[in-house]
C-alpha cells in the first residue's frame, strides 16, 4: 500500500483482510490526510472486524475504512467466508463499529473445488445473490455504490457474463473485475487455463516472458547444465519449457526439439538432451516460463528486449 501511495495511486482495492495494527494506524492516517484517497479491504470474520475496529480507534481515524465481505469459494476453499449466515454475522459486526463502512461484496472464483464452468457460474450467482440480499436488507445505505468484485485469470468470461445479470440496486454498482495474468499471460499455466481457449475465433493472449540462458556444461551425452535456476525462473507450478536454441558459433535460431527440463537447482537448470540433438557449451536456450506472479517476484528489472533480442528499456517491478 505504502509503494501504490508512493506513486500518488488514489484508489486501492486490497483483496485481504487487514489486520496489522501498524498498517492500520497507517491507513487511518493516510486516509485523514487525503480525503480523495479511496481505500477497501476484505472482511471475512467477526475477529478480523474486531481488530480491525480496534486498530483504526486506537489510532484515532476520522474516516471510516470500506470494507467488502469475502465470500469463499467453498469447503477446503482459500480465505473466504463459507456460508450466507456467516456473511449476515461479518456484516453485522461491521454495521456495530464506527469505523468500518460496508460496501459490498467480493470474492474469488478461482478457488472454487474442482472449477468447471458450472461451478464457477454457480458460485458468481451466489455472489450476486449476497449482494442483492444485503441491498434489500439495507446493509448498504449511505454508500455512493455499491462495489461487486471477483475476477481471477482463468475465468474472467464467466464473471464478466455473471455480473452483467446482476439485478438493480438500490444504488449505482461498481462491478469490478480483479484479473491480473493477462499483463504478461504465460507459458505453462495461464495458457491451458485461458478462457480464450474456450472461444478461440475471439483471439488470444501471447505470453510476454521468454528467459535466455546458456549452456555453461555438457558433462554427459544426454544432459546439459544452463546457467538459470530457481533464482532466475518460476518454477512453483510447472518447469520452465525449452523453445529456441541459438547457436554460440553463427547466432542462427532453431526450435528447441529433443530438450527438456528435468528439475531446476538455486543456479543452474537441468536439462536432458535427446540424441541427436546438437546443443553445446555456449549455446543459449530460449525458456519459456509459467505463472507470472512468481516471474515478476524474482525480476525487479525486466528488460524490454525486440524480436532480434535487442534491449530497448528497462521495467522496474515492485511485486
Amino acid at each position: 500500500m505504502r509503494v501504490y501511495r508512493a506513486f500518488g495511486i488514489q484508489r486501492i482495492f486490497l483483496a485481504n483482510e487487514l489486520v496489522d495494527a501498524a498498517a492500520l494506524h497507517w491507513l487511518a492516517a493516510e486516509l485523514d490526510a487525503d480525503p480523495d484517497f479511496r481505500f477497501i479491504a476484505y472482511v471475512d470474520s467477526v475477529r478480523g472486524v474486531e481488530l480491525m475496529d480496534a486498530a483504526l480507534r486506537e489510532a484515532g481515524a476520522r474516516r471510516p475504512v470500506e470494507v467488502v465481505v469475502e465470500l469463499g469459494g467453498g469447503e477446503g476453499a482459500r480465505t473466504g467466508v463459507r456460508t450466507e449466515a456467516e456473511c449476515a454475522a461479518v456484516a453485522d459486526a461491521v454495521a456495530a463499529t464506527g469505523t468500518l463502512r460496508l460496501v459490498g461484496v467480493a470474492g474469488y472464483e478461482g478457488e472454487v473445488p474442482k472449477p468447471d464452468g458450472e461451478r464457477v457460474r454457480a458460485w458468481l450467482r451466489r455472489l450476486t445473490a449476497l449482494a442483492a440480499d444485503f441491498d434489500a436488507a439495507g446493509r448498504f445505505e449511505g454508500v455512493d455504490e455499491v462495489v461487486v468484485s471477483a475476477g481471477g485469470s482463468a475465468w474472467f468470461d464467466a464473471v464478466a457474463d455473471v455480473l452483467a445479470e446482476l439485478p438493480t440496486l438500490s444504488r449505482p454498482v461498481l462491478k469490478l473485475l480483479r484479473s491480473g495474468a493477462y499483463v504478461s499471460h504465460d507459458d505453462g499455466h495461464y495458457r491451458h487455463l485461458t478462457p480464450f481457449n474456450r472461444v478461440p475465433e475471439e483471439g488470444a493472449l501471447h505470453p510476454a516472458f521468454r528467459l535466455w540462458a546458456q549452456v555453461v556444461s555438457r558433462p554427459e551425452p544426454g544432459q546439459a547444465f544452463l546457467n538459470a535456476g530457481k533464482r532466475d525462473a518460476a518454477y512453483d507450478l510447472d518447469l520452465p519449457a525449452p523453445q529456441l536454441i541459438r547457436s554460440a558459433r553463427d547466432g542462427s535460431t532453431r526450435p528447441a526439439t529433443g530438450l527438456a527440463i528435468t528439475a531446476l537447482s538455486d543456479q543452474h537448470a537441468w536439462v536432458t538432451v535427446a540424441d541427436g540433438t546438437e546443443l553445446e557449451v555456449g549455446d543459449w536456450v530460449a525458456l519459456g516460463l509459467s505463472h507470472p506472479c512468481t516471474s515478476f517476484d524474482k525480476w525487479q528489472m525486466i528488460p524490454v528486449a525486440e524480436a532480434d533480442g535487442t534491449v530497448t528499456d528497462y521495467i522496474r517491478t515492485f511485486f
